[in-house]
């Protein structure tokens, strides 16, 4: 009786088992939107998108099978968004979160505007999702915008109240223009950031649209302005993507203008949205905060809407039709599915965000003890006493404010060079050692110090590019270090030269990662 039982049990369970559905282990989609405000994402992941999304998966005829689990193919995947703004705590996180629920297979769409500098640690989750990162980018608007000149805000309270409020063109009494020294590249087109704005102001119950946000046209801007310094946006998202999962897929490009080519501009129009980026700009080197310089801000603004509404016509013709868009989603959706589902990791190298010669600190500071007035200059910097140690027995550089923890000599910043071409050039001499030789410091006070150097790699590797060839030393709160590259443009600059022979020790070719900086 006992075995009839067993049996008995065994051919329920093996029933029951035949009867489970196995882990889906079929990589997914995630679907993101590196654009700004305005960009059409929410059209494009309406609710009504989701389900003819699932239906064209389903309907696709293609003999792409799909290795393991729940199934052979891409029939029956669920098809998920997230709206950025309906979200609370972090997105990434909770899109993680719910990915990682709702099963590896699906189909996500992030309605949610995703800066270039966000893309790394978007990607860097999304593998551990099993999932493939596809931009969305728009048709024919991914121009390099060059742009010449800064408008710098003062101080609102200094302005002596005599403002014009029918000047347009620019607000004198509270900025500046610069010369045109100062030159920012941007990878989208003036007609892509003038129709963005347009559809933002023309929108409406939305958190961010005419009557819901007074200053709605500056914060397109400013989202337009996180892309600053990156000429092609294609190239940093394929760079990001391809180090951060090793699948390159090709992003989904949707159509934004009617037309390939775009007739000018109006001339008003775009000394506004121009003169908007320079003041965008400036506030971004001033670190203002968001409430800080509302006048400037709100004159900005009127012009800004006042060009819209007189040229509102001529950028309506310039749009492409919401359904053609749609439904190139959709298609793109599908094909980049079958793609991303064959595609074969290749192997994935690091991001190199700086190939340095880094310097030990401690040993610096020791050569530099040789020289007594420098020390002096160098320990006095962020404090009033020119003591080298704290009463402690502590030395200066680790205590005091400012002082860098990470020194180094930059050979070449990664936003300045293909990652390709960063690994062809560097990888072989990692860790190789260099002549490092100190010959004065430089430093304007309150700001920035840093000491000049000669580095000597007899053709080990190849040397930097970099005018001021320095290492930085200390800066001012909220000054980067960056800034020191400035020390021998600046007027006021100081300089203390080594009397006798330069200071000699040896550095180490290395690559920084995202998570390091100069100061941890």
């Amino acid at each position: 009786d006992n075995d009839t039982s067993y049996q008995n049990i065994r051919e329920i369970l093996l029933k029951k088992s035949e009867s489970l559905q196995p882990k889906d282990t079929r990589r997914g989609l995630l679907v993101f939107f590196p654009g700004i405000p305005g960009c059409g994402k929410s059209t494009l992941t309406h609710d009504t998108q989701l389900t003819t999304i699932a239906a064209s998966i389903n309907n696709n005829n293609n003999d792409n099978k799909v290795n393991g689990g729940g199934g052979d193919d891409n029939n029956n995947r669920k098809v998920l968004k997230k709206i950025g703004d309906e979200t609370k705590g972090n997105y990434w996180e909770s899109v993680k979160s719910e990915r990682l629920e709702k099963g590896s297979s699906c189909i996500y769409l992030a309605d949610k505007n995703c800066p270039a500098n966000t893309v790394h640690g978007l990607v860097l989750f999304v593998n551990e999702t099993n999932a493939v990162a596809i931009p969305v980018l728009p048709l024919h608007a991914l121009e390099t915008t060059i742009v010449d000149g800064i408008i710098h805000p003062l101080d609102e309270n200094d302005d002596n109240d005599n403002d014009d409020d029918n000047d347009n063109t620019t607000t004198a009494t509270t900025t500046t223009t610069a010369a045109t020294t100062h030159k920012h590249v941007y990878p989208f087109s003036l007609h892509y950031l003038a129709v963005c704005m347009l559809r933002v102001v023309s929108r409406q119950n939305s958190a961010l649209d005419a009557s819901s946000c007074p200053n709605a046209c500056m914060v397109v801007i400013m989202f337009y302005c996180l892309y600053r310094n990156i000429s092609s946006l294609l190239d940093r998202l394929q760079e990001e993507i391809s180090h951060g999962f090793g699948v390159t897929v090709e992003p989904l490009y949707v159509p934004f203008f009617r037309r390939q080519e775009q007739p000018d501009l109006p001339e008003s129009l775009r000394h506004a949205l121009v003169d908007a980026i320079r003041l965008q700009y400036g506030l971004d080197k001033a670190k203002a905060k968001k409430k800080a310089y509302p006048k400037i801000k709100a004159c900005m603004e009127e012009r800004l809407r006042l060009e819209l509404k007189q040229h509102e016509a001529f950028l309506d013709s310039l749009m492409a039709s919401p359904d053609e868009s749609c439904q190139a989603f959709v298609d793109g959706i599908v094909k980049s599915l079958v793609t991303a589902t064959t595609a074969k990791p290749s192997p994935c190298k690091p991001f190199i965000k700086l190939v340095s010669i880094d310097v030990d600190r401690d040993a610096l500071y020791q050569l530099l003890q040789k020289d007594e007035e420098m020390m002096k200059i160098i320990a006095n910097l962020s404090s009033s006493s020119s003591s080298t140690t704290t009463t402690n027995g502590d030395v200066f550089y680790q205590t005091q404010p400012g002082y860098i923890k990470n020194t180094h000599v930059t050979v070449v910043h990664g936003s300045n060079a293909k990652q390709e071409e960063l690994h062809r050039l560097y990888d072989s001499k990692l860790g190789t050692r260099i002549r490092v030789e100190i010959t004065g410091l430089l430093w304007k006070p309150n700001v920035v110090a840093a000491l000049a150097v000669v580095i000597t790699t007899h053709g080990l590797v190849p040397t930097t590019t970099n005018e001021f060839v320095h290492i930085t030393l200390w800066c001012a709160n909220g000054i980067s270090p960056f800034d020191s590259n400035k020390l021998i443009q600046w007027e006021d600059t100081k300089e203390y030269k080594v009397k006798k022979d330069p200071f000699v020790l040896d550095g180490v070719l290395t690559f920084w990662d995202k998570n390091k900086t100069s100061k941890s």
